[in-house]
């Protein structure tokens, strides 16, 4: 499956790509999820598919949104410092 874009998130510090399943070789299921372009996280192995590449890119850009463990990394680099 091709790779169109791969990059290392800012926030997770996890690499993301952008793949191209348009031919259907690689991830099929059934008619009702046909989805053409995946985000997946590299480093934690989870997988967000869309139906356009625009979509596809705009959630690689925010992993933390549908990996949970980027989302863990993220949430534990947010969270508000404690004042003594």
């Amino acid at each position: 499956m091709p790779i169109v874009q791969e990059r290392k998130n800012r926030q997770t510090g996890a690499v993301i790509q952008v793949l191209d399943n348009r031919d259907q070789q690689h991830f099929e299921w059934d008619d009702d999820y046909p989805e053409k372009w995946w985000a997946v996280c590299v480093d934690h192995g989870f997988t967000c598919s869309h139906d356009t590449r625009a979509h596809a890119v705009g959630w690689a850009s925010e992993p933390e949104m549908w990996c949970d463990e980027c989302r863990r990394i993220w949430v534990n680099k947010n969270k508000p410092v404690c004042e003594p």
